[in-house]
């Protein structure tokens, strides 16, 4: 860490541990690197890279770097009751502030943790004897009393809000055994999406497919996904989380013609303890849906190549990363605290969308913006518990995508290839800023001419003069001696002498004299 000009070593071990300086990562490498680093720099989550393999990811432990402390602390302490487990600690996410960090560990560092599989961990940092350390460490996701079940916690959590005090994630145990509003309730041994909150415990929102990976973060390896690989995220009170699934959530048909899922996009709302599908189509009409070329394409609606070869039919802006498989350095904003989420759709949601490609849409509950429970416009329309609304064009050729929105959703980003400007005047990708009482862009005016104004302007004579090659100036007078005059032989001016009148007449007797005896 480099700080008023002074670099400090992060990646060293706690004196306990010997004090040397190793090669370290942030996070859990590539797993997950999500606030890693508090907000303010002061914290930073790490571990041992040493034993980082590729081929079988070995995590011997997790440790917290303070820069007031100016020293290393382990995390991943077993309490009074626990023990039992290999040690493979993996950092998830903390708090924007670095007070609370989420690990999962096949260690039980609790008493309550689960018999065997991997547990999902809540860590308070505070001061522990001189130094700092976990002064709550609590097992989030303990199996329920009497089932002898594991909680299984799945690769990576799927967000938090900006406290720690939300938590969504996946696990195969039945950690919650109440039914969700549609009826349903979690099932062994299946990928079950869980809200925790703190005081509240856990809470069954919906069982997702194996195909849905991309809100846990897939698998790398036996128990470490990337976090670049979720599209899922959560508004930074974490009341909102929006998520994909191929899973019919809500009752809508979401198969194709044959018989394949289709992903739609969903959000939930924490307060009201509902799901809504954000990118079904109000008609009810079945989802059409399109199946994405198994390449990365670098473009929306899958610039990272999440869905490469799959049928879906909303996507939600990913994560961005340095390299296929590498750090989720940045996510963009796409649900906000009010309700408004921001996603890509190929079907037509609405009646002003009829190019029959990937466009950009906004949903936001009743009372957010201009949704009422009456809305219904050629661009926007009622949509479960909200409106869905356009924001691309619905009109230009090719894909336009969700690039990004401001912190209250009023300016949102996107790109496409449509002309939506005047200023506009290619078909190459261009960046746009639909924004809310935004002003179009417009031409400057072109002036009106009339009577002698319209007569076109007088340009500067022309210059005869000739070139310098050829050009002869005016000749220097000539002034002839007395006796001689002026004449002109070949374009010259010279002197010759004069002649006199009587030598004049002799010439002429003489012309007469030889001329009288040639004709004799």
């Amino acid at each position: 860490m480099w700080a008023n000009g002074e670099l400090a070593a992060v990646s060293e071990l706690p004196d306990s541990e010997g004090g040397a300086v190793v090669k370290g990562m942030l996070g859990s490498g590539m797993g997950s690197v999500r606030h890693a680093v508090s907000s303010d720099g002061s914290r930073v989550f790490w571990t041992n890279s040493i034993a980082y393999s590729a081929a079988g990811i070995a995590l011997p432990a997790l440790y917290l770097w303070d820069r007031e402390a100016g020293e290393s602390v382990r995390l991943d302490v077993v309490q009074s009751g626990g023990g039992s487990g290999e040690e493979r600690p993996a950092f998830n996410i903390a708090s924007a502030d670095g007070d609370v960090v989420f690990f999962t560990d096949s260690q039980q560092l609790t008493e309550d943790a689960s018999p065997e599989g991997r547990d999902l961990y809540r860590c308070v940092v505070g001061p522990v004897g001189s130094g700092l350390g976990c002064i709550e460490t609590t097992s989030i996701t303990t199996p329920l009393p009497g089932s002898g079940e594991s909680a299984e916690v799945m690769d990576q959590v799927s967000a938090s809000n900006e406290d720690g005090t939300r938590l969504y994630f996946v696990a195969r145990g039945i950690l919650d055994d109440n039914p969700n509003e549609e009826g349903q309730s979690a099932k062994a041994g299946q990928p079950n999406l869980y809200l925790w909150q703190e005081g509240q415990g856990n809470r069954f929102i919906a069982s997702l497919s194996e195909g849905d990976f991309r809100v846990w973060g897939g698998q790398i390896t036996q128990e470490l996904g990337y976090s670049a690989f979720i599209s899922a995220t959560a508004s930074p009170s974490g009341r909102f989380f929006a998520f994909t699934s191929d899973e019919s959530l809500t009752g809508y048909e979401n198969r194709s013609s044959s018989n394949v899922p289709i992903t739609e996009a969903f959000v939930y709302d924490a307060e009201a303890d509902q799901v809504t599908c954000v990118s079904c189509n109000p008609t009810g009409a079945a989802a059409g849906g399109d199946q994405l070329p198994k390449k990365v394409n670098l473009f929306p609606p899958d610039p990272g190549g999440i869905w490469a070869g799959r049928w879906v039919a909303a996507t939600l802006p990913e994560a961005s990363r340095t390299e296929a498989e590498g750090r989720s350095l940045y996510r963009p904003r796409s649900v906000l605290d009010n309700g408004r989420v921001f996603f890509n759709a190929v079907d037509p949601l609405v009646p002003a969308d009829s190019n029959g490609n990937w466009d950009v849409y906004q949903f936001e509950p009743v009372g957010v913006g201009t949704c009422t429970a009456e809305t219904s416009t050629a661009a926007a329309t009622r949509s479960g518990s909200g409106c869905v609304g356009l924001i691309s064009s619905g009109t230009s050729e090719g894909a336009s995508g969700f690039l990004d929105s401001t912190p209250s959703g009023n300016d949102v980003f996107f790109l496409t290839r449509g002309k939506l400007s005047v200023l506009d005047e290619d078909v190459e990708l261009d960046a746009y800023d639909a924004r809310v009482n935004g002003i179009a862009a417009v031409l400057d005016p072109v002036q009106e001419c009339a009577g002698e104004a319209c007569q076109p302007s007088v340009g500067p004579p022309n210059d005869p003069t000739p070139a310098s090659e050829s050009f002869r100036g005016p000749e220097t007078p000539i002034k002839c001696r007395k006796g001689q005059r002026k004449v002109h032989r070949k374009g010259k001016t010279v002197c010759v002498r004069k002649k006199s009148k009587k030598s004049g007449k002799q010439q002429q007797k003489k012309r007469a004299g030889k001329s009288g005896r040639a004709h004799r």
